[in-house]
């Protein structure tokens, strides 16, 4: 599905992969695609914008999509992200991951990067954690504790 879009403007990322990665059962998925891809929406689709990004207050988002998959349900979720160099988009997985509250969830594939495990995610594998992570919550204006 990620084929779907340019070469490293589409991310697979959170929850799915984390379940993935752990031999656990997949409950949906979520696809973070550069907004320069996003599809051309109507007046009333753009006014739905704001209830819908509640969920990903942490990244800058312009559209969410849903979709199903091969079974799944999929939400595709359009991100304003500003590539500085050609380069930069060999980052956009890093810089969707790091803005995911839960450490656990910090992952995220491109065919071009492959699978791109945060410090946080290895963190909290490797002592067997879930950790939540106030600075993202903090950009969020979200009370940490």
């Amino acid at each position: 599905m990620l084929k779907h879009w340019p070469s490293g403007h589409a991310v697979l990322a959170g929850g799915a992969l984390r379940d993935v990665y752990f031999g656990n059962t997949v409950k949906d998925v979520d696809i973070f695609v550069h907004s320069d891809h996003k599809p051309q929406l109507t007046e009333a689709e753009e006014l739905s914008i704001q209830e819908r990004r509640s969920k990903y207050d942490a990244l800058p988002v312009a559209w969410i999509e849903k979709r199903k998959f091969l079974g799944y349900k999929v939400e595709v979720i359009y991100v304003d992200y500003e590539f500085e160099y050609e380069d930069d988009i060999n980052e956009f997985p890093r810089h969707i991951i790091k803005r995911f509250d839960i450490g656990l969830c910090k992952i995220g594939y491109t065919p071009e990067a492959g699978v791109v495990l945060s410090p946080e995610f290895i963190f909290d594998r490797d002592g067997k954690l879930i950790s939540i992570h106030h600075e993202t919550l903090a950009a969020m204006n979200m009370p940490s504790g």
